[in-house]
């Protein structure tokens, strides 16, 4: 059997929806020690890693462990049903094999019932182990101003650390943005200059796990993947991997532009071609005439 319950449903509320605009289908393992996730998005450009105690539940029993694949995106849509305060109760019907969600709220509850998928023979999603060159803590909202600053600019920002500063960069057709954090939540590690390129429209849906925790643990290194680990109460933690932007795309993408201009000046000399042939038309019937 599998029963938990949150005093305050506030905090899974969030956590469920950072989770699913990462993630479509995850299977959650629960055992008696808590609840685990683990998953890459469908592109595996990013992983998702979230660990709960069952010290991070009012209530939590479980027998043995369980996998309970689901749809997230379902689970986030349930979910959003509920108010931060309203108490939740997860709860595991195996007759029917579907995952109960109650609200209450008083003398109030209204449960949902979200039917489970059937389970994949799907590999084992092993952890990166890396050696990071930089490792600092930063202030969740101060990370999130950044994000959005970026991405009134461009697709793509660039993470450089060096000297205790770590600055973050975008540039756009639009213009450039510049920001500098010479402030960390705890001393920085940093091993020689680092600098990476990741996507904003990946860190803008990472950083939403930043509504359940007001630092997030920051490591990279060159040209290789970002770990963000956003800490939860009573030992829980949601971790990110986000792979960097390499060279090859980079090249695609200028090759991609290029043909766009190439092509939009091919198309504005033709237009200029077709109104030169106009003009000599309308000159040689004008001789006509005369």
């Amino acid at each position: 059997m599998f029963k938990a319950s949150f005093e305050s449903a506030g905090n899974f509320i969030k956590i469920v929806d950072a989770l699913a605009t990462i993630i479509d289908v995850a299977t959650f393992k629960v055992s008696p020690t808590g609840l685990m996730l683990k998953a890459m998005d469908p592109s595996h450009v990013a992983m998702v890693d979230l660990q709960l105690s069952k010290d991070a539940f009012t209530e939590f029993n479980c027998d043995n462990e369980l996998p309970i694949r689901i749809n997230l995106t379902d689970l986030n849509r349930f979910m959003k049903r509920g108010a931060a305060s309203d108490a939740l109760e997860l709860s595991l019907d195996q007759q029917t094999n579907k995952l109960k969600i109650k609200f209450k709220k008083g003398k109030s509850t209204r449960t949902f019932s979200l039917g489970l998928l059937t389970e994949d023979e799907e590999e084992e999603i092993p952890t990166p182990n890396i050696d990071f060159n930089a490792k600092f803590s930063l202030n969740t909202d101060e990370l999130q101003r950044a994000i959005k600053d970026a991405q009134i600019i461009g697709d793509y920002i660039t993470f450089i650390i060096s000297e205790e500063t770590l600055t973050l960069e975008a540039s756009g057709d639009s213009g450039e943005v510049t920001i500098e954090f010479e402030e960390f939540t705890d001393p920085p590690t940093i091993k020689g200059k680092q600098s990476s390129i990741y996507s904003l429209e990946y860190l803008a849906d990472i950083i939403k796990a930043g509504s359940v925790s007001g630092t997030v643990h920051v490591e990279f290194s060159s040209e290789m993947p970002i770990q963000f680990e956003f800490p939860l109460e009573n030992e829980g933690k949601i971790k990110y991997f986000l792979a960097p932007r390499v060279e090859e795309e980079e090249e695609e993408e200028a090759e991609e532009k290029a043909v766009a201009k190439a092509g939009t000046k091919k198309k504005s000399q033709a237009v200029e071609e077709e109104e030169s042939e106009e003009e000599e038309i309308e000159e040689e019937s004008e001789l006509d005439e005369e």
